[in-house]
């Protein structure tokens, strides 16, 4: 695993079936993580509860996890603090991009229609950002939009 750093995650009600399972492949993979997010069908906690309380500590020690329905109000949130490059991925192949090429620091996924997240798993933690140069000027033009 290339990029085997902490992991916080979070999920909210829809998304406890699907947390477990990461955390079982985080757990497979002896990957330390973190859950911050709905332990139970019956807790349901308000995405503004949880992206905060993950975002905030994604650092260059930590990645984080984002789980919701859909997957996209997470992505929203998350994407509203600086620093943070959260990107929703379907398929093994968004998940490789989001790290190689955007330097996404934050996976979310949709609990909905992420039923198997392994491969997903894997390619968000085999890939690495390939350091291109016009990307990196994007990425913190990005950064400069946030406010």
């Amino acid at each position: 695993m290339k990029n085997a750093k902490k992991i916080v995650i979070a999920g909210d009600h829809y998304a406890v079936e699907l947390v477990a399972k990461i955390e079982d492949y985080l757990a497979q993979k002896e990957i330390e993580f973190e859950n911050m997010g709905s332990h139970s069908s019956d807790q349901k906690l308000a995405l503004q509860e949880m992206i905060p309380s993950v975002v905030n500590k994604v650092s260059s020690e930590a990645d984080g996890i984002l789980v919701c329905g859909t997957g996209v109000g997470i992505e929203i949130g998350a994407n509203r603090f600086k620093g943070v490059r959260a990107s929703l991925c379907v398929s093994p192949r968004t998940a490789e991009n989001a790290r190689k090429y955007d330097n996404a620091n934050v996976l979310c996924l949709s609990a909905w229609e992420t039923n198997n997240p392994e491969d997903i798993l894997d390619a968000w933690f085999d890939s690495e950002y390939d350091g291109n140069t016009k990307r990196l000027e994007m990425l913190e033009e990005f950064d400069r939009w946030a406010k």
